[in-house]
């Protein structure tokens, strides 16, 4: 563990901390009982704990997630459909996985995600199901966007 990362531990450990709302300029701070503002990124850090803590909390109570496209083996024992992959790079570390199909059920899935220190993430993606009803509206839309956009 590097020297800082240390100071922003310590620093969290020997206060008490409190979570103050300014309904004037609609702005809120970490205030300690000195009446010491947190630091930037001693919050910021605090911030990636938690999400590191609640992926972990994720993964030991649903399973670890798939962070790789669909494989054959799972996409028979699930009753995938359709399945189509349009996106799987790796830039800098991050690797970009964009999977569109259906399943037995019905629904039509639109899995665009991320993977980065082994972690599944959704900050820049989306995750959609849409049922018959649903893919049959957006459709219309979708080809309409294609052919205008077609040839350009």
């Amino acid at each position: 563990m590097n020297y800082v990362l240390e100071q922003h531990i310590k620093n969290l450990q020997e206060h008490t901390w409190e979570l103050c709302y300014d309904r004037e300029s609609n702005t809120a701070t970490f205030i300690n009982e000195k009446g010491e503002t947190m630091d930037f990124e001693t919050f910021s850090w605090c911030l990636g704990a938690l999400k590191n803590t609640l992926h972990d909390m994720e993964e030991k109570k649903y399973g670890i997630q798939i962070k790789t496209p669909l494989d054959e083996f799972t996409k028979k024992r699930l009753g995938i459909r359709d399945y189509k992959l349009i996106t799987d790079e790796e830039r800098g570390g991050i690797r970009s996985i964009f999977e569109v199909y259906s399943d037995e059920n019905e629904i039509f899935t639109l899995n665009r995600f991320d993977v980065y220190n082994n972690r599944k993430l959704y900050e820049n993606g989306f995750l959609a199901y849409l049922n018959r009803f649903e893919a049959e509206c957006v459709l219309e839309s979708l080809e309409s966007f294609v052919k205008r956009f077609k040839g350009k």
